[in-house]
């Protein structure tokens, strides 16, 4: 009876340690949290909605997170689209089970997109006069931006946020020239 106990018992921490493998190194793929991404994205902001297609979950075992990525999303703010590359971004298991702020961090890369779009865009939440300035000069062009962000316990991005990208192709219309 021993002997069965305990072949049972290591058969399931076999599979165990085999299914903790797997979702560190292959991860699963599924479509199931589309609709809660949504809606989680439009708590943030009615103006904001997203597109997506499939969610690749993976578990990091050395920092206690779970990864969640996906390929080839939108973006849809006011009926702009945004084309992404991917948004890969990390939630710590800790604070997920503690119902507390659990997003770690946020990488995004976007496709080429038109420079006056991302300009229309950031207007809608900063309307400044600077940016109102910057929509008239910039006449056309494409940008790629990457985009890192952090963030504390409370939610709110930390400091040390890293945003880069890539003009091509831009005019630019400075005093009437």
């Amino acid at each position: 009876m021993i002997k069965k106990i305990t072949k049972l018992l290591l058969l399931l921490i076999i599979i165990l340690i085999l299914g903790i493998f797997y979702l560190s190194y292959f991860g699963i793929k599924t479509t199931k949290f589309n609709e809660l991404i949504k809606s989680e994205v439009l708590k943030v902001s009615k103006k904001i909605n997203i597109e997506l297609d499939e969610v690749k979950i993976l578990l990091n075992l050395s920092d206690y997170t779970i990864s969640l990525k996906t390929k080839n999303p939108n973006l849809i703010i006011k009926n702009k689209k945004i084309e992404l590359e991917n948004i890969i971004t990390n939630f710590s298991i800790g604070s997920f089970v503690n119902k507390e702020f659990a997003i770690k961090n946020l990488l995004a890369s976007t496709k080429k997109n038109k420079i006056s779009d991302i300009i229309n865009i950031a207007r809608i939440y900063q309307n400044s006069p600077q940016m109102f300035v910057i929509d008239k000069i910039v006449k056309n062009g494409d940008i790629i931006v990457n985009i890192d962000l952090n963030f504390n316990d409370k939610g709110k991005i930390t400091k040390d946020y890293k945003i880069k990208g890539t003009v091509h192709d831009a005019n630019l219309r400075l005093f009437n020239k």
